[in-house]
């Protein structure tokens, strides 16, 4: 299918690179900062909030510094999680995911190594539709 083809069928447009509904407007990206534990939002903005969250990591040291665990919740639902509890070699956690127009989501990490790490720490980012 040519572009313009697609284009007409679809309503979408190139412009810069970046394919985006005529007419809509731009989303934006928000630094929502680094947490230890848990994080709470809520998606105040008129479009879906994707969200996406690294790190993870336990912040104690030892066997817990390799270790890492983010786990996702929207509206109280277990949305999912990323998590590796072998305590050799670094690794880092990743997850993404929705948020509705409206909706709260929390993020919470608890890494382990055969024992409770304590609390991990992470960093969370955002794009607003």
């Amino acid at each position: 299918m040519s572009l313009s083809r697609y284009r007409i069928s679809t309503g979408l447009r190139a412009k810069s690179g970046v394919w985006r509904t005529i007419g809509a407007p731009d989303g934006s990206y928000s630094n929502l900062g680094s947490h230890r534990g848990t994080f709470n939002g809520r998606n105040n903005g008129r479009g879906t909030l994707f969200v996406y969250a690294s790190g993870g990591n336990g912040a104690g040291g030892g066997d817990c510094a390799n270790t890492s665990n983010l786990q996702v919740y929207v509206n109280g639902a277990f949305i999912g999680m990323n998590a590796s509890n072998n305590p050799s070699y670094g690794k880092t956690a990743f997850i993404s995911f929705a948020v509705p127009v409206g909706a709260s989501y929390q993020i919470i990490s608890r890494p382990t190594q055969n024992y409770a790490c304590g609390n991990g720490v992470f960093s969370v980012y955002a794009y607003q539709m």
